[in-house]
């Protein structure tokens, strides 16, 4: 439920489009039942999924880390 209730509070709070959250924006290019740009869609989310998992494969060594260090006991 955190997901889709931060994008139902962005979209209804944020009225300007400089401040519209990605999740709102790629909403956008589907919203119109007659006029759906699901490829536009489609490349705006790989390319926001992108980034955000390069930057958890690069820190998984430290999640770990982290996790394996704090269940020891002792």
């Amino acid at each position: 439920m955190g997901p889709f209730g931060d994008f139902m509070t962005a979209k209804y709070l944020l009225r300007e489009d400089a401040n519209l959250t990605v999740a709102v924006g790629l909403q956008q290019f589907i919203q119109d039942p007659k006029d759906q740009q699901v490829a536009l869609f489609a490349a705006g989310a790989i390319l926001i999924a992108v980034p955000i998992c390069a930057l958890f494969f690069y820190l998984q060594k430290y999640f770990v880390t982290g996790l394996t260090a704090g269940g020891a006991k002792g």
